[in-house]
């Protein structure tokens, strides 16, 4: 009988080890510098941040998409869109210099009001500008068009960043073991406190 007794304290001690939470995931987003130290903002896969309000040039790769929140962003240099990519501006937008549309249907889609020196459609495929409240384009290439629009609608993304443009962002919730909470590697776990198990 002590024997039985033994193997299920053992048993109910090695189960109260199984201790579980659930975790937000996100992934770090690095920054990048151009040559000429300038902050760039190089985008290669569907990337949500908060704004840090300042950059030095955005580009977008591919068909990717980047949304910034929470502040109005100005661009020191030029935003480039090499492909059918999105630019999401949830409040204003200020471009020092140029959009460059390279390649096919990019997209610059702003909350409020843009500004930019000359939006380029340099690939000869067009790309499009959204804005609510107004637009100050200096030079609107043929086949670039200028929509004023108050319907755009900005995804609910959620995210995590400093003030540099070094960030995370979000890519799913999981259940793992306790203790997982912090940084590892390129991933930062934090316990979700609104989920329901």
């Amino acid at each position: 009988m002590k024997k039985i007794v033994i193997i299920l304290a053992f048993i109910a001690t090695g189960c109260s080890d199984n201790c579980t939470e659930i975790y937000d995931v996100y992934k770090k987003i690095e920054s990048r510098k151009t040559n000429n130290s300038e902050d760039a903002l190089i985008i290669n896969e569907d990337t949500c941040l908060e704004s840090s309000g300042q950059y030095g040039t955005i580009r977008i790769n591919g068909n990717s998409e980047l949304t910034l929140t929470s502040q109005d962003v100005q661009v020191q240099s030029s935003i480039v869109i090499t492909g059918d990519g999105t630019v999401n501006v949830e409040e204003s937008l200020i471009v020092n210099n140029n959009i460059f549309f390279l390649g096919e249907n990019g997209t610059v889609n702003v909350g409020k009001g843009i500004v930019v020196g000359h939006a380029v459609d340099q690939g000869g495929f067009g790309g499009e500008i959204n804005s609510c409240t107004f637009a100050s384009i200096q030079i609107l290439d043929p086949g670039v068009s200028s929509n004023q629009t108050c319907d755009i609608t900005f995804d609910d993304c959620q995210t995590l960043s400093d003030n540099s443009l070094e960030g995370y962002t979000y890519l799913r919730t999981i259940e793992s073991s306790c203790g997982l909470e912090g940084y590892d590697g390129d991933y930062l776990y934090k316990i979700n406190t609104t989920s329901n198990r």
